[in-house]
């Protein structure tokens, strides 16, 4: 989502509900659990056995 975007009229066609079937579930790195991490890498998907990014 683009952060300068504000206007509640704008955003609202956002909150509905997605098709389950569009969904996809993967593991991620536990560095989303931080609000100091915020890039792309963080949505690529974690293998397990893969070496933890401490933050």
């Amino acid at each position: 989502m683009d952060r300068s975007l504000t206007d509640a009229e704008q955003l609202t066609p956002l909150l509905r509900p997605y098709d389950a079937d569009e969904l996809e579930a993967y593991a991620v790195s536990c560095s989303v659990g931080s609000v100091r991490n915020d890039d792309a890498s963080l949505i690529e998907p974690f293998e397990a056995g893969e070496q933890l990014e401490l933050w």
